[in-house]
C-alpha cells in the first residue's frame, strides 16, 4: 500500500471516479497485487510532484475486496 509522507494517511481509489483518495484506516487502503506495481505507483507519483510517497509493507493476513 501508498502512504503519503506528509500526513501518514494512506491511499485509496474512490469507487465514484477511480480517482485517488485518502484513507486513516490502512485496512481501507488499495492493496497492489506486487511489491513492484506499488513501487512503480510511487515512483510515478513522486515524480508527479506534490506529496511524496513511500510504499509501506502489509503484515499477516489481509482480507482482498
Amino acid at each position: 500500500m501508498l502512504q503519503r509522507l506528509s500526513d501518514g494517511s494512506y491511499v485509496s481509489i474512490r469507487p465514484d471516479d477511480q480517482g485517488l483518495g485518502d484513507v486513516i484506516d490502512p485496512m481501507a487502503a488499495y492493496l497492489f497485487h506486487t511489491h513492484e506495481a506499488a513501487l512503480r505507483a510511487a515512483g510515478e507519483l513522486n515524480r508527479l510532484g506534490g506529496d511524496g510517497f513511500d510504499v509501506v509493507k502489509v503484515e499477516g493476513p489481509v482480507a482482498s475486496c
